[in-house]
């Protein structure tokens, strides 16, 4: 049984080394086994692993009560707005005291549960397990000050059967779900005189390194409007902002992590049905996402991870990272990456970079499907893409001035 503990306790902290990815919730719970018993729990999830912590009492008149530690794995795949699961659970109950002699218990279940989407980040959890077993341990009546590890004091462990069941009700968060994860993009005023300052029109693809690198053309920070429709005489353009190259970066570096960030742009699409539904699911990778025909449709949390796979390929970089010059960030409400040097930290976030998404953008978001269809149809569709592709590429952080973007980056 001690083994089985420390198991438990390892299996508890690994999972919550990545709480960055994971999301989180309490609730109560009822259980049918050797007697009824209610309480509640708290739990940590990472998509395939949950770890719970529970504390319960006995409904069945000898005040027994019990502290439980479990571990479960678990397969999610979604339905409509629904996530289902089935898993298998080990919990090690230790009993805390009570009228009568009673045991330890380590229990075995199986059964399944599903998630249901609330409001922005929060969801309702329902799980139904059945313990066709469990092995157990005698302690003597009021030993309960060893409490979690000294089994000294057993008579033995013995293997066995059980009909029993049970059922948890919670409500979680996922800390990466409500994300304000597009940057809502604001039309430059038009100008009838305006004409003659339209960009030439571009067939190439945005160059390996942005205009920016090459000419010295954005040596400041600039916010430039970036031509897109003319209607009878009149320009509309959009605002778009231009970082300027750092001098504090080396070229070569800049100029990977550019080549990178190209590459998340082209790949990922937008899921505002995700966002808006919060039905985003993790994304994991593969050799074959290296492909330069690899797509995605995910969230901000997706665009940071996948950028970070790509890195991890290039030695370079991931010696970088492995350093801690370049993380992955995480805020309440959004994931990016962030490169630091000794005296700046600059944003790099592929997700505000993109203009491309699938579903339907809604509320502070809506704007993007008049930025995106520019994008598609304009007749200078590849400089707004290009200097899209730039506007959150080494940002440095002091220039984050709308609180938006500052709450969006957790500045």
């Amino acid at each position: 049984m001690k083994k089985l503990t420390a198991l438990i306790i390892c299996a508890c902290v690994v999972v919550s080394v990545y709480m960055s990815c994971a999301s989180y919730g309490a609730g109560g719970a009822y259980s049918y086994n050797n007697q009824s018993e209610m309480g509640g729990y708290a739990f940590v999830d990472l998509k395939y692993a949950e770890a719970a912590i529970s504390y319960a009492g006995s409904l069945s008149g000898n005040d027994t009560q019990s502290l439980g530690m479990g571990f479960s794995i678990k397969y999610p795949f979604s339905v409509w707005k629904i996530e289902l699961f089935p898993l298998a659970n080990i919990e090690y109950q230790r009993v805390l005291g009570g009228k009568e002699t009673v045991r330890n218990f380590g229990w075995i279940r199986f059964g399944g549960g599903l998630d249901f989407p609330v409001t922005g980040a929060f969801y309702a959890r329902s799980e139904v397990m059945y313990a066709p077993g469990f092995i157990s341990s005698v302690q003597e009546q009021g030993n309960s000050a060893d409490l979690l590890l000294d089994l000294s004091k057993k008579d033995g462990f013995s293997l066995n059967p059980a009909n029993g069941f049970t059922m948890r009700f919670a409500l979680g968060w996922r800390p990466g779900a409500a994300k304000p994860a597009r940057k809502k993009e604001k039309p430059a005023k038009t100008n009838r005189e305006q004409t003659n300052t339209v960009l030439p029109e571009r067939t190439e693809k945005p160059s390996a390194l942005p205009p920016a690198a090459e000419s010295g053309r954005y040596r400041e920070d600039t916010t430039v409007p970036v031509p897109y429709k003319i209607e009878g005489g009149t320009t509309s353009s959009w605002l778009i902002f231009q970082p300027s190259v750092p001098n504090d970066v080396p070229q070569d570096i800049y100029t990977r992590l550019w080549n990178i960030n190209l590459k998340t742009v082209k790949a990922g699409k937008y899921d505002f049905n995700a966002f808006n539904y919060n039905t985003a699911q993790f994304i994991t990778y593969d050799e074959s996402a290296l492909s330069d025909n690899f797509t995605f449709a995910g969230v901000c949390m997706n665009y940071a991870d996948y950028f970070i796979f790509v890195l991890k390929h290039d030695g370079v970089l991931l010696e970088l990272y492995n350093k801690g010059i370049i993380t992955a960030n995480t805020s309440p409400s959004h994931k990016w990456i962030e490169y630091r040097t000794e005296n700046n930290r600059y944003i790099i976030d592929p997700t505000w970079c993109d203009w491309d998404y699938v579903g339907e953008p809604s509320g502070i978001y809506a704007n993007n499907a008049a930025f995106a269809e520019a994008c598609r149809t304009s007749f200078n569709r590849d400089n707004l893409i290009e200097a899209k592709s730039r506007s959150w590429f080494f940002r440095n952080v002091k220039t984050v001035t709308e609180e938006f973007d500052k709450r969006a980056h957790g500045l």
